[in-house]
């Protein structure tokens, strides 16, 4: 079944549903037959694309432009329509009516769908946000941009065990997490006999919760992760009774679990590692502040020590390094079964790396590109190079995220011993696309809080890169207060021995940069462009 996929509705991929492939590529809206991505379609024999059914579209994010001059006649009902521009670039701007009288401002709104007759499509409006600008309503518009689902709320119910028999994991078991955090996947527990020391790391039975291909599950998929804001999750992946209660490994709550148990011998040597599905309750709860002070933390530091035969002191380095080993080893199940999802991460660009490193070491991951999910069969070799691994996976996180859930289901299978009928039942696309929402969303707040919030306007930036371009000179910056790459063009400029002198618009100033200089400079907002990254206006300061 062929869908549609685009990022900015100008150009378009036809996409193989089974095989995750590209099938055909083409250009121009007006060719898309009224076409939304996600929306089934297929190729007549003269190569046109026809809609065959539409998907499920929730509701978008926007603009209503309830000031500009031009409106688009009226409904039914008489109300005017008004131009709808979508946060969302993959959908065209829609033909929205309103009652609302005042016309002095823009708006931001959330409009849903209803029918494409016409030239552009109509859409129902269901909510005023408030005023284009207001940082209240443009961070819920952000919000709802990047996660456009809220949890089912009724016929929730948790699946009866279909393991046949679950590992007693006994010892002091204990979670570390950040203050406040209420969707705790992991817990490590301890235990001493007389042949050495057992560490075992239990991951949250998700899966034997959450019906496979069912309502939670299916909206589990298409959400892809949790987000959060500010530590918080604000569009927790499954709903609270899930990922707060029931799955989440509370303290003094009996919990199932999936546990991989590294058996050490008294001279901290490992052994042995064993899977297993297991029953657990958690005793304590630390936060990463107190559990230095926990009877606990010196055993700890020397095991993940040992583990990673190298000195490890910090307590969020010991579940960092643990929760890394765990994800290692349940990829090489994965792989070696042919089943499942993978992480890779491609080397870097080795000039840019060794730029970025005379600048400052911090800069090195500036080098590297994006780590994404891989189906296993679909390339010859899976490395991730950050890692140093030949195989690397997520695992650990599946109260949070997708893929996480999805290997988990194999994993289980594999532990007991079952390899026939296995598959992942989600497009690894998907869960790619949704990654790079939640980055632009992390991104876009920052810019939104820069912009729109009270905060300093101006900045010291990081030359990273400079490019002649026609004629201009694009400038990419990195601002360390954001953690944050930007660029910047300039008319007005001339190659020097050193790097390059840009002159200001006026021409009455000037100033020498290089690679690798700091530029200082001033931001402003742009509320006409679509994407906040588009809204960023700079300008640099003379010094």
């Amino acid at each position: 079944m062929p869908f549609l996929r685009t990022k900015h509705y100008q150009t378009f991929e036809v996409i193989d549903e089974v095989t995750d492939t590209v099938v055909h590529r083409f250009e121009g809206a007006s060719n898309a037959a009224k076409a939304f991505p996600g929306d089934e379609v297929e190729l007549d024999a003269s190569g046109t694309l026809l809609l065959k059914s539409r998907a499920p579209h929730p509701c978008l994010a926007g603009y209503l432009e309830l000031n500009s001059k031009t409106t688009f006649g009226h409904t039914k009902s008489g109300l005017p329509l008004y131009l709808f521009v979508p946060l969302n670039t993959s959908y065209p701007s829609f033909i929205v009516g309103s009652k609302e009288k005042d016309r002095s401002q823009k708006r931001v709104a959330l409009v849903e769908f209803l029918e494409w007759t016409e030239h552009l499509p109509r859409g129902s409006l269901k909510q005023l946000l408030g005023p284009a600008g207001s940082l209240e309503a443009e961070e819920q518009a952000l919000l709802w941009n990047a996660c456009p689902y809220k949890n089912l709320k009724e016929g929730l119910t948790v699946l009866e065990d279909d393991c046949p028999s679950r590992t007693r994991i006994e010892g002091v078991t204990f979670n570390i997490d950040p203050e406040g955090c209420r969707d705790i996947d992991d817990c490590i527990t301890i235990a001493q006999d007389a042949t050495g020391t057992q560490l075992t790391i239990t991951i949250a039975d998700v899966a034997s919760c959450i019906e496979e291909m069912g309502a939670v599950d299916l909206m589990a998929a298409q959400q892809g992760q949790t987000l959060y804001r500010d530590g918080m999750a604000i569009r927790p992946m499954l709903p609270p009774l899930f990922s707060e209660d029931q799955c989440s490994l509370i303290a003094g709550q009996p919990r199932r679990g999936v546990s991989l148990t590294l058996e050490f011998n008294k001279e901290l040597v490992l052994q042995n590692s064993v899977w297993s599905e297991s029953l657990l309750t958690n005793q304590t709860s630390y936060s990463y502040e107190n559990f230095t002070a926990s009877a606990h933390a010196d055993l700890l530091g020397k095991l993940v020590s040992a583990l990673e035969n190298s000195s490890i002191e910090e307590p969020h380095l010991w579940i960092q390094v643990l929760m890394l080993h765990y994800n290692k080893e349940a990829a090489k199940l994965l792989l070696e079964a042919g089943v499942g999802i993978l992480r890779t991460h491609e080397a870097p660009d080795l000039k840019r790396l060794e730029k970025y490193i005379a600048m400052d070491e911090s800069l090195t991951r500036l080098a590297h590109s994006a780590a994404s999910y891989t189906l296993i069969g679909s390339k010859p070799t899976y490395v991730h190079w950050g890692i140093g691994t030949e195989a690397y996976c997520h695992a650990s996180s599946p109260i949070r995220r997708y893929a996480d859930l999805a290997n988990q289901r194999i994993l289980k299978q594999l532990i007991r011993g079952n390899r026939e009928g296995l598959f992942v039942s989600v497009p690894v696309s998907d869960l790619n696309q949704r990654s790079k929402i939640s980055k632009g969303y992390e991104r876009d707040r920052v810019l939104l809080q820069v912009l729109l919030g009270s905060g300093a306007r101006e900045f010291d930036a990081r030359i990273l890169d400079l490019t002649e371009t026609d004629d201009q000179l694009k400038i990419s910056m990195w601002i360390d207060e954001w953690q944050q790459r930007i660029k910047h063009r300039v008319k007005k400029f001339e190659k020097t021995e050193r790097g390059y002198r840009i002159g200001s618009v006026d021409e009455t100033v000037s100033q020498e940069i290089a690679e690798g200089h700091l530029l200082r400079i001033r931001c402003g907002i742009h509320l006409g462009a679509r994407r906040w990254k588009d809204r960023l206006l700079v300008e640099w300061v003379p010094c």
